[in-house]
């Protein structure tokens, strides 16, 4: 690993833990949490590099960070909204923002397209791995459900 990279990672640990700060977390999910947005930067980076598409590494990261957040809130008895929004802070595409209406601030139109562009694809990344994950977690838990109401029904 580079260590341009290297301090990315402890970059994306760094900012997940100040927004759980700011977001006044208790401490004993902090650190967990700071690490989930560690890890879903990591992911993001490896599929980044591999595929080369910013929609498909930032489906992958996304759904990776809600599934360690629900995982995290089940093992540890709290709404799972506190670790999905500090886990999926690195994800946020600010840079494709910033740069996006800097250019347009300059009338710099086809630059800013291409940066809208990006943070389309990052946007709709993030909201559609969002979206799926919760919805075939929610799937799952309702035919574990269903089940163990049909296991009851049994008589033996």
């Amino acid at each position: 690993m580079e260590k341009v990279e290297m301090v990315r990672v402890v970059m994306s640990f760094l900012g997940s833990l100040g927004f759980g700060m700011i977001f006044n977390m208790k401490k004993r999910h902090l650190l967990a949490a700071a690490a989930g947005g560690m890890f879903s930067w990591i992911l993001y980076c490896i599929f980044e590099s591999y595929t080369g598409d910013l929609f498909l590494a930032t489906l992958c990261a996304s759904f990776f960070s809600v599934l360690y957040s629900e995982i995290l809130a089940r093992i540890r008895r709290c709404p799972a909204n506190l670790y999905v929004i500090i886990s999926l802070i690195p994800l946020f595409p600010g840079g494709s923002l910033y740069y996006m209406m800097s250019n347009a601030v300059q009338k710099q139109w086809e630059i800013s397209k291409v940066y809208g562009s990006e943070l389309m694809m990052y946007a709709l990344g993030l909201a559609m791995g969002i979206c799926l994950m919760s919805a075939l977690l929610d799937l799952f838990h309702q035919l574990y459900r269903r089940g163990k109401k049909w296991l009851l029904h049994i008589n033996i």
